[in-house]
């Protein structure tokens, strides 16, 4: 984009100077210049071989582009890359769950569990087995815990998996819409999305499952009416996941910087009224999000558990309305 931006002013600046001369002074021009930049290359031999960006160099419309005045110059050649504003969303989130997720050993605490494959999840459940006694833990098996993921994101991940696979034969979607029906008496209830581009879409899933947690327990009713009465490996892990104290600390974050930063912050720069914003007139803003985060930093009870202080919005969100 900035290579364009260059030689789309460079075009215009040659155009504009073309235009206010006439054609035998053009001819002129060009003859008399062809000339001098080969003579001070030091010849047509040494000119054929140059590289093209030394050529350029040469090229009329650059040294006039380097004979403007500083302010002038400035004005052409200045580019400013901004990025997508729902990408800063999207790329705040996922840095501060990696930061969230990390921050477990950091402070020498006991961080979510892990919630391995199917296949990771024989190893592991051999490596702490009895019958593994005192032997040591190879590289091998190392490598599988390693591998091995845990925390609020994937919980949602899984979650998805088992109530909304975009495989309609896979997981347990029908279910979930029916036991939700019955049970909340909404004409329908579809589980969020994790399997595609949908913006925000990890942490809505996460607050689903904060707020309906009991509900979601109160599915293990799948296993029991299976012939097997057994989980698979992925609903299992769904359902310790729930139970996980500190999985569920990450999920319930995951869900509040929706609804202090992420919902408020979309409306302002996607909502009504922002057809015409430019990124240019969004630095207050940004502003005011780092300040926002700085300030829960600083205070954590400003950002009250769900349903706890009807008012908390004023305080603990990005524009001072109610959550979504």
């Amino acid at each position: 984009m900035h290579e364009w931006k260059h030689e789309e002013t460079l075009q215009d600046l040659r155009e504009s100077n073309l235009l206010n001369q006439e054609y035998s002074e053009i001819i002129t021009l060009l003859q008399e210049w062809n000339q001098t930049k080969i003579s001070d290359a030091g010849g047509l031999e040494v000119w054929q071989v140059l590289p093209a960006k030394d050529c350029a160099a040469h090229n009329l419309v650059t040294i006039a582009l380097e004979g403007l005045k500083e302010q002038e110059k400035c004005t052409l050649t200045l580019y400013l890359w901004s990025g997508c504003c729902m990408h800063k969303d999207q790329k705040s989130f996922q840095g501060g769950n990696a930061a969230m997720m990390a921050s477990w050993k950091e402070l020498s605490l006991l961080g979510p569990i892990l919630l391995a494959n199917k296949y990771n999840a024989q190893a592991i459940h051999w490596i702490l087995s009895s019958e593994k006694g005192s032997k040591p833990v190879d590289d091998s098996e190392i490598a599988t815990l390693e591998t091995s993921t845990c925390g609020g994101a994937k919980a949602a991940a899984l979650s998805d998996a088992i109530f909304n696979n975009r495989f309609n034969k896979k997981g347990q979607p029908d279910t979930h819409v029916y036991y939700f029906i019955e049970e909340l008496g909404q004409e329908f209830w579809c589980f969020p999305q994790t399997n595609n581009t949908c913006f925000g879409s990890y942490s809505k899933v996460a607050g689903e499952l904060v707020t309906q947690r009991q509900k979601y327990i109160e599915l293990e009713f799948m296993k029991d009416k299976k012939t097997t009465s057994a989980w698979t490996n992925i609903e299992l892990n769904m359902y310790n996941a729930l139970k996980d104290p500190t999985t569920l600390t990450e999920l319930t974050i995951l869900a509040l910087y929706q609804q202090v930063i992420t919902h408020p912050y979309m409306h302002l720069v996607r909502g009504p009224g922002a057809k015409n914003l430019n990124i240019l007139d969004v630095g207050p803003l940004h502003v005011e999000v780092r300040d926002l985060c700085q300030k829960i930093i600083d205070n954590p009870d400003l950002v009250p558990p769900f349903k706890c202080d009807p008012e908390s919005y004023i305080e603990a969100a990005l524009d001072g309305k109610k959550w979504e």
